[in-house]
């Protein structure tokens, strides 16, 4: 399973390169104080997620899976690997970012960015798990080709369903629901919320990794 990972990483080369030039873009165009704070998530989820699709792209243009399947390899390892890759992609996304961000920090070129910090660091992998936690299941299901139209989707309620759910929360303050949530948000320890969102994230993944598993081990190829 190991050498699936190393596989994933070692075809992503040019995508390194990549990561580095936007890392610094983002750190340029997102320099303003009102932007600055959320640099170090955006850029760490963007870059990983960009390694989750690209290790994906590959294994469908060079017919991996048809290779792999002729192999002694079981086909619920191979999709193991792919998750724990998320995990892998997410890692090197936030190393990347905190990374670019501490040398140009160094030379004085960001003003107003500060440093990585661990909140950035767990926003950036529960945000990678999730979104692969949902795209994953659905391209061993439908395959390359109709994840591109999915692909939108998913964006598209990436970006929009949380200004969508903060709107609401904002507009109707005294509604039932959302007065008891905010209540329980409020008074909750933030180790504990963390933990909490940690182990929903994670529980999610593990879901959605047994939906994979079944559907690719039943998928013809």
């Amino acid at each position: 399973m190991l050498s699936l990972i190393y596989k994933d990483i070692i075809l992503q080369k040019k995508m390194f390169l990549f990561a580095l030039g936007y890392a610094v873009f983002l750190f340029f165009v997102f320099r303003s104080p009102e932007f600055v704070n959320g640099v170090y998530v955006m850029g760490a989820f963007a870059i990983a997620y960009l390694f989750v699709l690209t290790s994906v792209a590959w294994d469908d243009k060079n017919k991996s899976e048809i290779i792999l399947n002729s192999l002694p390899i079981k086909r619920e390892d191979i999709v193991k690997a792919k998750y724990l890759f998320v995990l892998v992609a997410a890692a090197l996304g936030v190393a990347i970012m905190g990374g670019t961000g501490l040398i140009l920090k160094g030379f004085g070129l960001t003003i107003h960015a500060g440093y990585l910090g661990w909140p950035d660091a767990l926003a950036s992998l529960t945000s990678v798990a999730f979104l692969s936690a949902i795209y994953l299941p659905l391209y061993y299901r439908f395959g390359s080709i109709y994840m591109k139209i999915i692909n939108v989707v998913i964006f598209m309620l990436v970006f929009f369903l949380p200004s969508f759910i903060l709107g609401y929360v904002r507009e109707h303050p005294d509604q039932e629901l959302v007065a008891h949530t905010v209540r329980i948000l409020a008074t909750t320890p933030e180790w504990l919320l963390v933990l909490t969102i940690i182990a929903l994230v994670f529980s999610l993944m593990a879901g959605s990794m047994l939906i994979a598993i079944r559907v690719y081990r039943k998928k013809e190829l």
